[in-house]
């Protein structure tokens, strides 16, 4: 679902849109794209480094760290 995928990729997104945002500025001039070009390009990118950071990096060390947590919570004595 197209909202899940939105959750999933918030975050990554938000810590990757600024620093694109820079490049993008930085080299629009010197690609010689349009203002839409360059837009649509960025839009894509972040979307897409986003959803590779959370499926590579986010969803692993989540999975880590919930084997950590519920290892931790089992061996601690009642």
């Amino acid at each position: 679902c197209s909202s899940d995928l939105l959750g999933l990729i918030s975050y990554p997104l938000y810590a990757i849109h600024h620093p694109l945002l820079l490049l993008a500025q930085h080299w629009m001039p010197a690609v010689g794209l349009g203002m839409w070009a360059v837009s649509l390009l960025y839009l894509v990118a972040c979307v897409f480094l986003a959803w590779l950071v959370a499926r590579f990096f986010d969803a692993p060390l989540r999975r880590l760290l919930a084997g950590r947590t519920t290892a931790r919570a089992t061996s601690q004595p009642s």
